[in-house]
């Protein structure tokens, strides 16, 4: 196994690393992790965090940062663009998991307000239903004849099943209003959290400082850097 030269401390700038120092084909292990060498491992990044997506199954090894970071300023060439196409494929997945939460929690917000469009018609429906019904009601308390009586006592179940639909329609949409259209949310684009719209400046503050906006910053930048360098390969 490779080792560092004896002295060496890790905690200190690596420039006392020479070339001869460093022998890359330790970083090409398929157990390393690469995005770890370039500091942004998404698993490292969200650790202790309510992100946390587990334990990164590769290795997260100080030492092979350090031969990582002096080999690159050393100009010593490494596969996949010194491992940075790795690193890229990995942000990729990650932010493009977020993304799509985002693109979920946007269209449940959006769906929300769509609810307001039709909840005027739910209740409409609902009391021509009770109408409906209570017509059919009076209309059997008057009628003598068995047969017209039993036809009309169908009609009655079968508005009062109507009723019910339409009624637990409204109530679903109007109790989905009240927990997320009256509060006003939005969905941050950076990390997909929700968001209430009159959040105080101190709680907007809290969450734009937080470790885990913070984090989505960190690998979106990063991402976004690797592409424009790399968008041709």
């Amino acid at each position: 196994m490779y080792h560092l030269p004896a002295g060496f401390d890790p905690n200190k700038p690596n420039v006392s690393l020479t070339r001869e120092d460093i022998d890359v084909r330790i970083l090409e292990s398929p157990s390393v992790c690469k995005p770890f060498l370039l500091g942004v491992c998404p698993y490292e990044v969200f650790d202790g965090t309510k992100e946390n997506v587990g334990r990164c199954r590769r290795s997260h090894n100080l030492q092979h940062r350090l031969i990582y970071e002096r080999a690159v300023e050393l100009g010593i060439p490494m596969p996949r663009s010194n491992y940075e196409l790795d690193a890229l494929k990995e942000l990729e997945r990650f932010v493009g998991d977020c993304d799509e939460r985002v693109r979920i929690a946007e269209q449940r917000l959006d769906y929300s307000e769509s609810d307001k469009l039709i909840l005027n018609e739910l209740a409409r429906n609902v009391e021509i239903s009770e109408m409906k019904l209570a017509i059919l009601k009076e209309e059997i308390l008057h009628v003598e004849d068995m047969k017209k009586k039993l036809e009309l006592s169908i009609l009655v179940r079968q508005s009062w099943n109507e009723w019910e639909a339409v009624n637990s329609q409204y109530n679903v949409t109007l109790e989905k209003l009240n927990s997320v259209g009256q509060q006003q949310m939005q969905v941050c684009s950076v990390c997909g959290a929700y968001m209430s719209k009159v959040d105080t400046d101190r709680r907007l503050v809290d969450h734009f400082t937080g470790k885990i906006h913070q984090s989505y910053v960190l690998l979106r930048e990063k991402l976004k850097e690797l592409r424009e360098k790399h968008e041709e390969d």
